[in-house]
This record gives C-alpha cells, structure tokens and sequence, in this order.
C-alpha cells in the first residue's frame, strides 16, 4: 500500500499551467494561418496588377491582346505551338481547344517574355489547370481566366474551371474578397473595377453580396471579376 501512497498527482494550479501553455499554443497555430492566410492574399493583389501591367505591355508592342492576335504564328510558331485568335479585340473563352483565347492570352504573354511560366495554350477536356494553361494562384486551386462580355475585359479569379466555360467555383470568403476589393478598388461588390460573383460549393450556392455589400463571414462563397478594360467589340 505504500507505493500507492506516496504517488503524487498534479494540483490544480499545474492543470491549469498546462492548459493556459495548451491554449496558447492553439492560439498560435490558429494566428499563424490567418498570417499565411493574409500573405497570400496580398500576393493575389500584387499577381493581378502584374497581369494588368503585361496586358497592357503587349498591346503596345504588339498592337493586339494576347490569345486574340491574328498573326501570332508568325512571331513564335518557330519555337512552340500555338494560334492565332480572332482579332475581335477581346480576349474570349471558348470552351474548346481550338478556340479558348482564354488560355491561350496566357501563353502568348509567356513568350512575349511579360510573365512568368510556361502555358500549354491549349484547354482540356477537364477545363483549365492551374499552372499547366493557367497561372496558379497562391490560393490552392485557384486561378485567372480571361473573359470578354462587351465592352468589358474581365480577369476572373476562382476555383479550376469546366469546358463550358470558368467555373463559379468559390476560392475565398466575402471578407477576404471585401479585403482585395479596399485595398485595389471602392471596397464594394457591386460598383467599380472589382466585381463580385457567387461562387458555387456543393450542393448548394452561398451568397457573397448582399445588399450591394459584401458578405462578412468565413463562408468560402466569393468569385471576383476584375475589369481590365472597356475596349472590347
């Protein structure tokens, strides 16, 4: 019995030590991933100006839009495969390989040297892939499109997208899309150069706007569409 005995166990004040030590612990992963979090979300600010900035590079120097020139075999068909567009002034997603001027933009500013990379040019039969025809997001899974819906230019930033078109699949929450939106534009979903679309996460839509605000929960719910020009036909 006395081996029994002279066992200790812990007081109250050492549970307590080690919970506070356990809940500090937790409270420093949880910040350190809304740090990452908040880096990468940065980084898709500072990757959408980059894009606009290379856009407008290669409409200077080439007189066209990426993905939509019409003598773009004759400039690097030499070294990679690729095609021309259709020259309507507007960068279009066409669900098919032959014609998605969506993916292709991507490869024609790869080898005008205006970003970083290399692009297939090409769609799949699965849609994009980040990083194979489209640039990678930092958001995992994430990606840019081109759209044209005249007279607007739109850079779509969302989730892998599907033949028919970019997918409406939600990569990040109203308070992040709200937080890009401040810091590059008017900070509202509806009105200036960054606009809101409703992503889509099975089985069923969540709302990014309401009542032409965005929606402020962690809800992964928010497409955004940033407007890179008016010039389209």
């Amino acid at each position: 019995m006395n081996k029994f005995t002279n066992l200790k166990a812990f007081t109250l004040v050492e549970l307590s030590i080690v919970i506070v030590i356990i809940g500090l612990i937790i409270a420093g992963v949880t910040a350190g991933r809304a740090l990452v979090r908040d880096a990468k979300l940065r980084s898709v600010v500072s990757q959408v100006n980059q894009y606009k900035v290379a856009l407008d590079a290669f409409r200077l120097q080439y007189n066209a839009l990426p993905g939509d020139m019409t003598n773009a075999t004759s400039y690097w068909n030499t070294t990679v495969t690729t095609t021309n567009g259709n020259g309507r002034n507007g960068i279009e997603w066409g669900g098919n390989v032959s014609t998605n001027e969506s993916t292709r933009a991507w490869q024609h500013l790869s080898l005008a040297g205006l970003i970083n990379g290399n692009y297939a040019g090409t769609a799949l039969s699965v849609g994009s892939v980040p990083g194979y025809n489209i640039p990678q997001s930092p958001i995992v899974n994430g990606g840019y499109w081109f759209w044209a819906n005249s007279p607007i230019q739109y850079l779509i930033f969302a989730g892998t997208s599907t033949p028919a078109g970019p997918s409406q699949a939600a990569i990040i929450s109203g308070k992040e899309a709200a937080s890009i939106d401040r810091k590059m534009d008017d900070g509202l979903p509806t009105t200036g150069l960054i606009t809101y679309s409703n992503g889509q996460i099975p089985p069923a839509p969540f709302t990014c706007n309401i009542g032409s605000t965005y929606r402020m929960t962690d809800d992964i719910s928010c497409v955004l569409r940033f407007i890179l020009s008016k010039t389209v036909r």
